[in-house]
């Protein structure tokens, strides 16, 4: 029995189980066709995913047509290889679809996880501008703090100053009533 020998290529095609039963029941294909289609199942499946246009999809049916002529397939099978055909194609172009929806999706995430970024940076600039507002309002507090107790030094120095002066006074006023009892005794 023929076995299809690139069907580990593409397991998620069902022409492997369809091909093998017509073959169970008697048709007679041969393995290096079975071969061909197989190379050929695997080439569409990479062509329509990568799909832009519709011409490659266009060469690919021809080459299979002109295979099943060139190889005189038999009728049954030829129904079968196109009915897969088809299957495939319209498998691949289904996740093909379901592709463009993701990347659209993830297009849409990249963007948004951009705008998340430029929004985190701005707010991390934000953040260390305040920090920096913060750290000069401190050492703004601080000089204020530094000057106030300079002041009050300066104010306690001046307040010993005048009480120094004051007693100053006092003495020289003490003086002042001595030498004025000296001079009252002497007149």
């Amino acid at each position: 029995m023929a076995q299809f020998g690139y069907g580990h290529l593409i397991p998620s095609i069902p022409s492997i189980a369809t091909i093998t039963q017509a073959i169970d029941v008697g048709t007679a294909v041969s393995a290096a066709l079975l071969d061909k289609i197989g190379l050929m199942f695997g080439s569409i499946t990479d062509t329509i995913l990568g799909w832009k246009d519709k011409v490659t999809f266009r060469m690919h049916y021809l080459k299979l047509e002109r295979m099943l002529v060139q190889e005189r397939l038999d009728p049954t099978m030829q129904v079968v290889v196109r009915s897969e055909f088809d299957d495939l194609v319209r498998d691949n172009a289904d996740r093909k679809v379901k592709i463009d929806v993701q990347d659209t999706m993830l297009a849409t995430q990249t963007r948004q996880l951009a705008t998340q970024t430029r929004q985190l940076a701005t707010q991390t600039r934000q953040l260390a501008d305040q920090k920096r507002r913060i750290a000069d309002q401190r050492c703004l507090i601080a000089a204020q703090k530094r000057l106030i107790v300079a002041q009050k030094r300066q104010f306690t120095a001046q307040k010993r100053q005048i009480a120094h002066q004051q007693s100053q006074l006092q003495t020289h006023g003490q003086q002042i009533e001595e030498l004025q009892r000296l001079i009252s005794t002497f007149i």
